[in-house]
């Protein structure tokens, strides 16, 4: 299979779904922590990152793609980066990857 049928970029890197058979998971999530600010304002919605995994499942980089706000995106990375994560395998090896994850603010789940 050649890299670019793989999803394999030519940096090396992956690009798979997130919770998939062999792609990149959580093994422990640690939940976001809805920012006071953000509630107090009301301000909710989606935040979608991209996340590189490395061959052992260690984050070394996110990119936030979409946000409604900054105090949200800066919850999300840093729940992110507080989790774990089984890296994506291909053929029994470990490959670094990256991955898109959503993360959902929501008041009704923040009270």
């Amino acid at each position: 299979m050649s890299p670019a049928q793989s999803g394999i970029s030519s940096s090396g890197v992956a690009d798979v779904p997130f919770g998939k058979p062999c792609g990149p998971a959580f093994t422990s999530f640690s939940r976001p922590v809805y920012p006071l600010q953000a509630r107090r304002a009301g301000i909710s919605g989606l935040v979608k990152l991209r996340v590189f995994l490395d061959d052992a499942g260690t984050v070394r980089d996110i990119e936030v793609l979409e946000s409604g706000h900054r105090l949200l995106s800066d919850a999300a990375c840093a729940a992110i980066r507080r989790s774990s994560f089984r890296p994506y395998t291909e053929n029994g090896k470990s490959l670094p990857s990256r991955t898109v994850i959503p993360i959902r603010f929501s008041l009704e789940q923040a009270l």
